[in-house]
């Protein structure tokens, strides 16, 4: 019984499959991300709260200039929303020789960002195996360049309170800036795809990407999960 268990999953991995990697076909395809995350902070008398959410979603098409060997074109968009509050209290004295002042105060401090981006990405990718194998491996290269817009808000409230007695002092700060700048990015990412049948996979692949952009630098670890189906020839 173990033995047939071990053959039928060395048949499933290296058996017989007809995925359609020959010259003068087509796959199409995308990739998919969503990522939420709420990061808390705490240090004495400051207090901050983060969350972001980050949604990345693309959608490519290709077509094998020789077998195993695909060259095409991807779409990328993207949107990154960032907020954050934080509270800070300090408390002071001044003496200055004379009599000491005392000073308390509490400062509020909210930031909004949101960037949006939308790109084109050429792409060339290989396949190690041959069709005979419903698990193949992949390695692609890619140049990514996207146009971004972004709007930052920060607003912030301060109380001041000096020698417990004077009236309270008040500020309120505002700023909003909206931005729009493009950038370039190189990236290379490998993994193995795992065919269903056929004419569908499903791909799982890691990947580095080199990202420059508006005075920023950028070096970026990735992980993602796609699906293609590849088309028969014209």
């Amino acid at each position: 019984m173990k033995n047939n268990l071990i053959a039928c999953l060395f048949l499933f991995v290296a058996g017989s499959s007809y995925a359609q990697l020959s010259k003068h076909q087509f796959v199409i395809g995308g990739f998919g991300n969503f990522s939420y995350s709420d990061q808390k902070t705490k240090f004495g008398y400051f207090n901050e709260t983060t969350k972001l959410t980050a949604f990345d979603v693309s959608a490519d098409g290709g077509y094998f200039i020789i077998n195993g060997l695909c060259a095409g074109l991807r779409f990328t968009g993207s949107l990154n929303k960032i907020k954050q509050q934080s509270t800070n209290a300090s408390y002071t004295i001044n003496s200055n020789g004379g009599p000491a002042d005392t000073m308390f105060s509490v400062t509020q401090t909210e930031y909004l960002s949101k960037i949006y981006s939308y790109g084109f990405s050429p792409f060339v990718r290989y396949y190690f195996l041959k069709a005979t194998h419903k698990i193949n491996v992949i390695a692609e290269a890619n140049y990514t360049h996207s146009f971004d817009a972004s709007g930052y808000t920060s607003a912030s409230q301060s109380v001041s309170y000096i020698n417990g007695n004077a009236p309270p002092q008040l500020n309120i700060n505002t700023n909003t800036t909206l931005a729009k700048t493009q950038s370039n990015a190189l990236g290379i990412q490998a993994g193995p795809a795992i065919f269903f049948d056929p004419k569908v996979s499903m791909e799982v692949l890691f990947g580095w990407q080199y990202l420059t952009g508006h005075n920023i630098t950028t070096n970026s670890f990735t992980i993602g999960l796609g699906f293609h189906a590849y088309l028969n020839k014209l």
